[in-house]
């Protein structure tokens, strides 16, 4: 694999990571998440013919934080990535709060984006009663956020205080909070058997977190927002999976999210939890594969 570094409008950096080669699909990971998270067996990427390109929010991992910034800005991110490897069309994956961004770039850029492969996806949570899909501790944190007068800079301030000392802990102690992962439901703790996604995860969290909570407090402070995304300017076709046990982002928000997206398909994995990307890895490749 390869990193990437792309300057951006005023300079700022954005990191990715390229891995295999063939098809180029650019990759949108969670919150919080980093370009560390990818397939994590190499053969698998060589037998999908797809160049996965994973890159860094701002605020996380490699990427420069941007103080107020917006989803349409990080979308722009995106395509600067996309110009950096040469990609003129390309597909999209997503993954948990990555949705947001994935929809966002294949609405505004449906000229260019062929396909768009979402997993585990995180829902507009901006009106009363969304956040019903959510554990209640996250669910009181969604509606503290909205409660806040929606200027972008004061809820991420708000944001940021609530969720520095959580970020400190994982950061220290990434083992735990992947141990965390693995216990809203049996069929998640199966994943982290196998010791590569186990690795890799730590090594995502820290990588998340390397910068602090800035990252996932801009995300969180968007996530409350009215998503701008028109969903019948999106021309590509979407596939969504969902574990049907997933504790952290219950099923109910996929299926009310496919029937949004007039181009999408829902999948409905049994026996699989929030972590179902780590063992669909090869049909999320080609559905967002460009054709």
């Amino acid at each position: 694999m390869d990193e990437l570094v792309v300057e951006v409008a005023g300079g700022r950096r954005v990191t990715a990571r390229l891995h295999g080669t063939g098809a180029p699909v650019l990759f949108l990971h969670g919150t919080p998440g980093s370009r560390v998270l990818a397939p994590h067996d190499d053969d698998l990427l060589a037998d999908s013919g797809v160049q996965l390109v994973t890159l860094d929010r701002p605020g996380y991992g490699g990427s420069a934080p941007q103080p107020g910034r917006r989803v349409l800005q990080c979308v722009d991110d995106v395509v600067e990535v996309a110009n950096a490897v040469g990609a003129e069309h390309f597909g999209l994956a997503a993954y948990s709060g990555g949705a947001l961004y994935a929809l966002a770039t294949a609405a505004g850029h449906a000229d260019r984006v062929t396909s768009v492969a979402l997993v585990s996806p995180l829902g507009p949570l901006d009106t009363s009663g969304d956040e019903r899909a959510l554990p209640e501790d996250r669910a009181l944190q969604v509606r503290f956020l909205r409660a806040v007068p929606a200027a972008t800079r004061a809820r991420v301030a708000i944001a940021a205080l609530a969720l520095r000392r959580v970020a400190r802990q994982r950061l220290n102690q990434p083992q735990e909070a992947v141990d965390e992962l693995g216990a809203s439901c049996a069929a998640d703790a199966r994943v982290l058997d196998d010791d590569r996604v186990r690795g890799m995860l730590e090594h995502d969290v820290v990588e998340s977190l390397r910068q602090g909570a800035a990252g996932w407090a801009a995300d969180a402070a968007t996530m409350v927002e009215r998503w701008p995304v028109d969903p019948h300017a999106i021309r590509a076709p979407i596939t969504v999976w969902h574990g049907r046990d997933d504790a952290d982002v219950r099923i109910d928000m996929a299926r009310a999210l496919s029937r949004w997206l007039p181009a999408a398909a829902l999948v409905e994995v049994p026996d699989a939890g929030h972590l179902v990307l780590h063992t669909i890895w090869p049909d999320v490749l080609t559905a967002a594969r460009p054709g």
